[in-house]
Parts: structure tokens; sequence; C-alpha cells
């Protein structure tokens, strides 16, 4: 029994020991003002065109002036490379804006268009005005402007839609199905991939898009179109492609 104690100690003083020559590791710090400096450069926004080979064109000089067209002719490849970054469209087109003025004149501009609802802090729509900015507001010696695309209405695109001469009668949604749904489908914007009459309302039609939630609730709307019987109000309602619809 006491060779068991005495082991035992031994073995207890050789564990404090041991204890007593291991050096207490400590982990380091987080390093935040480094955590908060990477993320603030996260967001910032950079030149779009930097680094892009196609983008180049934008700081090349001319021997004479290119006009508006040439302009948007030579970008063209640049806002594609653009396109395929960011992965969201990005355009180039022709416009006029309200010049700050006496005359308030309208000038020519060129426009980066990126898709609808796109926000100010999203990276496509700062880094493209950056380029712009660093540029000094013009491209290939245009003015430019960077804009989000205008979203269509449905009653917009019917307005806008060559009706037949003949003005057929709208009682059932079926009805305007067969009359004006040609109109709605082809906006590529609404992505409309089927559409049905709505059985509880008659003169209703339930839509089946492929958009994004916003588009799908600008089309959940109330629309007039004329008829027979003159202007009739018809009620749409519009549902992901994932929803199924009832038959």
């Amino acid at each position: 029994m006491k060779r068991q104690l005495l082991f035992a100690a031994l073995l207890a003083l050789a564990a404090s020991a041991a204890a007593q020559e291991t050096p207490i590791r400590y982990m380091p710090e987080p390093d935040f003002d480094g955590i908060i400096a990477r993320t603030l450069e996260g967001v910032k926004p950079h030149d779009a065109f930097e680094g892009v080979a196609a983008c180049r064109v934008a700081d090349a000089q001319f021997i004479k002036p290119v006009s508006l067209e040439e302009a948007r002719q030579l970008l063209a490849p640049c806002v594609a490379a653009l396109t395929a970054t960011y992965g969201k469209r990005v355009a180039i087109g022709e416009g006029t804006v309200s010049a700050q003025g006496r005359m308030s004149a309208q000038v020519e501009v060129l426009m980066l268009e990126v898709p609808a609802g796109t926000g100010v802090e999203a990276p496509v729509m700062k880094d493209l005005n950056k380029a712009v900015a660093a540029r000094g507001g013009r491209l290939l010696g245009h003015p430019a402007v960077v804009v989000a695309e205008q979203r269509k209405t449905p009653q917009e695109a019917l307005n806008e839609c060559i009706l037949p001469m003949v003005v057929r009668e709208i009682s059932t949604g079926a009805d305007f199905i067969k009359a004006y749904g040609v109109c709605l489908r082809k906006i590529p914007e609404f992505g409309i991939v089927e559409m049905q009459p709505w059985p509880s309302k008659p003169l209703g039609v339930i839509l089946l898009t492929k958009a994004d939630h916003p588009v799908a609730e600008s089309l959940t709307t109330a629309v007039e179109v004329s008829s027979l019987e003159g202007p009739v109000k018809v009620e749409l309602i519009a549902y992901a492609s994932t929803t199924a619809l009832d038959r």
C-alpha cells in the first residue's frame, strides 16, 4: 500500500512539474481593424472598365471626333463583356437629358443601361458610375450617364400593341387571352410562359411568369382594353413559373 501511495505521489509531482514547464498559449485577438478595412474595400466602388480588355477603347484617343452612334458601336463590345462580368445585362444606347441652363436644352448623351430595379448601391451601378466619373462624365467625347431601364407596365404594353382593326367582344378572361394575350407575351421582361382564365373571376386572367418577384408583382394589376361594348377592365394576377396552376 505504501508503495502505491508513493508511486501516486511521484506521478502527481511529475504532472505538476510538466504543467509548470508547458507554456500557456493564447489565441490572438481578432484583427477588427483589418476586418473592417477588408469589408469596406469589398463594397468600395471600382472602375468597371479597369482590367477589361474590350473596355480599353473608352480611353482611346481619336484624330477626329466620333459621332454618338459611332461611340455607341465602339463601346458595344465593352458593355457585352461587362454583362458577362457582373451577371446582369448592361446595354448602351442614346438618349437626351435636360441641361441645367437658361434654355434647359436637351443634350444628347450615351446611356449605360442596367436592368430595371437595379438599386444605386448595386455593384454594377456603383462601378459603372465610377467608370464614367473617372473619365470626367464623358465617354469618347460624349456626355454619359448610367440609368436603370424603365420597367414597362402591362397597360403600357397593351396601349402600344398593334391591334386588329376589328374590335372583338371581351366578356371573359379567355376572350382577353385570345385578343390581347400576344401583347403581353411579346414583352421579354414579363417572361410570361402561360396564361389562363381566372376561374373565380369572369374577367380575370392568371399569368405564369419566369421573371423575378418584382416583375411578377408589377404584373398583378388591372388593365383596360377596348371591346365591342366599350372599355373593359380585366384583372391580372401573376405567379412564378415554379407555382403549379390548377387546370
